[in-house]
């Protein structure tokens, strides 16, 4: 499902800000902006009331370029902070300045709903036909940069959100990690002692939040070094934050996850993900007799 894992979870909990949208309360923002929102969306909002994506890269420009970066978002959603292009740019424009921007025949900047601010220079939009003679039911998606062009330049055009969602990949410079999820009755201390034995790796016991991300009594890394010139930076964690939310809500059954980054010191010799993989499986192979089940939860998108 296009829902699945599509949300990381906040670590400290669900608030009344962050809990997902019930049925009356979207009834009640799609009245006062004027619009329904796409199915998809509103299923999403239901689950979790915006957010940072597990999937943040798109398809575009001949190649895959990472949308969602430097803290970039889907916005919460309340009556009264969903607004429009329009409403937005009138806070710091005149009426003649928003005119120079778009000098088109048609321009309904109010049918363009913002539904991230992106990372504070940019704006995602539900186009519900602003440069059309009648309103669309069925938005498309748009990207704008504010900083490009006039100032308010176009660069990604989606014909809907269900495609957007449906093409977004695990990649970029913030999507480098491999995720390994493991199911066992052992402890995470017994955990350690395993992978410490069969991957010869020294771990460190941490009881940080982790910038944030983590919300754990404790959790563990160290250093596997596969080559010369080829290291892993292994994390291994519960899955459950002490609040209950999960690093992967969608896999509740697995109760640790492994969190491995490649780290390669010549650069001009970069393998892809899919040579990570083999490596990761071999790993894997080794844990097989000592009551450990682990499955690969999420790779880094290939773009070869």
């Amino acid at each position: 499902m296009l829902t699945d894992d599509f949300w990381i979870q906040p670590a400290k909990g669900f608030t009344d800000r962050t809990r997902g949208r019930t049925e009356e309360e979207i009834l009640k923002i799609e009245s006062t902006i004027g619009f329904r929102f796409p199915e998809l969306y509103r299923d999403l909002m239901k689950i979790q009331n915006g957010g940072h994506l597990r999937r943040r890269a798109y398809p575009f420009e001949d190649g895959i370029q990472e949308l969602f970066y430097n803290n970039a978002k889907l916005d919460p959603i309340f009556v009264g902070s969903v607004v429009n292009v329009l409403q937005e740019l009138s806070e710091f424009m005149d009426e003649e300045e928003i005119e120079e921007l778009v000098q088109t025949e048609i321009n309904h900047m109010d049918r363009l709903i913002i539904v991230s601010s992106m990372y504070g220079h940019s704006y995602m939009c539900f186009d519900y036909g602003w440069h059309e003679e009648t309103v669309r039911s069925e938005p498309e998606v748009c990207f704008f940069d504010m900083e490009r062009g006039n100032g308010f330049e176009e660069y990604l055009r989606v014909e809907s959100f269900e495609k957007l969602v449906s093409e977004l990949v695990y990649y970029g410079y913030e999507s480098t990690s491999f995720y390994i999820g493991i199911r066992s009755s052992l402890s995470i201390d017994a955990i350690i002692d395993v992978l410490a034995v069969q991957w010869s790796v020294k771990f460190q016991e941490h009881t940080t939040d982790r910038y944030g991300w983590f919300n754990f009594d404790k959790w563990f890394s160290g250093e596997l070094e596969i080559t010369s010139d080829l290291s892993f930076h292994i994390v291994v964690s519960p899955n459950q934050h002490r609040s209950g939310t999960y690093l992967f809500q969608n896999h509740a059954d697995n109760t640790f996850v492994i969190e491995i980054v490649p780290t390669q010191k010549d650069a001009t010799s970069e393998r892809d993900s899919t040579e990570y993989a083999v490596v990761i499986n071999n790993l894997l192979l080794k844990l097989k007799e000592k009551e450990i089940t682990a499955s690969i939860l999420l790779v880094p998108f290939d773009e070869s």
